[in-house]
């Protein structure tokens, strides 16, 4: 789906959502044809201009968060449990200071600048008893993602519950 075609369903919605479902229903054709269209003249090069144009100016930006990352060391069978905004370049950097091949067993692409920080924190308390030092810790990956799954589901709760005080002000 084009940007341009993103924004005919956005618009389409909100049109139905007024009342004017006439109107949503011929957005909605259009949203049909323009799926079908194949670029093949001169004048595509407009309409991808357009489209662009029309993506930069109504669509918000995509955007990287931090990721949580498991990278397991196989000397000692220890994993380090942090958060990146790349991973891999995170890993190439403890790599340099080690002789054994570090791996990335695991990877959680967040949703928000918070939750990244928030779950590190939650998992590094969940494992506290099996660190062995800073971020390392004596854990097997299922260890690990059962932590983050409880500090997924914890973070959640005290998200609905501070949305909750919020809206009963």
């Amino acid at each position: 789906m084009h940007n341009l075609e993103h924004l005919l369903v956005i618009l389409s919605e909100r049109i139905r959502q007024s009342g004017n479902d006439e109107l949503a229903d011929a957005a909605s054709e259009l949203i049909g044809v323009s799926m079908t269209y194949v670029p093949d003249s001169v004048d595509d090069a407009v309409a991808g201009e357009l489209n662009d144009r029309w993506s930069r100016q109504y669509l918000p930006p995509v955007r990287e968060y931090r990721k949580l990352y498991v990278i397991q060391d196989p000397a000692s069978g220890h994993l380090k449990i942090g958060k990146a905004f790349d991973p891999e370049d995170r890993l190439s950097q403890f790599q340099t200071g080690t002789p054994h091949q570090l791996t990335i067993l695991h990877t959680h692409s967040c949703e928000d600048d918070e939750e990244a920080p928030a779950l590190e924190t939650m998992v590094h308390r969940i494992l506290a008893e099996h660190r062995v030092r800073g971020e390392w810790f004596n854990v097997t990956l299922d260890q690990t993602m059962a932590a983050i799954a409880q500090a997924r589901a914890q973070r959640s709760t005290e998200q609905a519950e501070q949305y909750r005080i919020i809206t009963n002000l």
